[in-house]
């Protein structure tokens, strides 16, 4: 850079040293990579998602069972992309171990 900038430096080293940097500064640019999305699996996933927060909702007022109908009107679900796998499967099975854990009278 201090060749580049500086006022007493020729005018061909000055362009060779800025050739240099382009350079270098073109390699910490790396171009990222595109993704596919299956757009009914992101939307069937982020209805899962909006059920489970509707769900919890629910557990957290004490409404819990709730009345027939509950998932009903979630309202504009939206796809979701999830970089982890299988999160949905994960969390219904954490839901579920969960419920197993609890007294019977609960």
């Amino acid at each position: 850079m201090s060749v580049a900038q500086g006022e007493g430096q020729d005018v061909g080293l000055k362009l060779e040293a800025l050739k240099l940097i382009r350079k270098v500064e073109a390699k910490r640019v790396v171009p990222g990579t595109a993704k596919a999305i299956d757009t009914a699996q992101a939307m069937a996933l982020g209805k899962r998602v909006a059920t489970a927060k509707r769900r919890l909702e629910l557990v957290r007022k004490k409404e819990w069972p709730a009345q027939k109908g509950w998932a009903n009107n979630l309202g504009e679900v939206r796809g979701i992309v999830v970089e982890e796998e299988r999160i949905a499967e994960r969390l219904e099975a954490a839901r579920e171990n969960v419920l197993r854990q609890r007294p019977a009278n609960n």
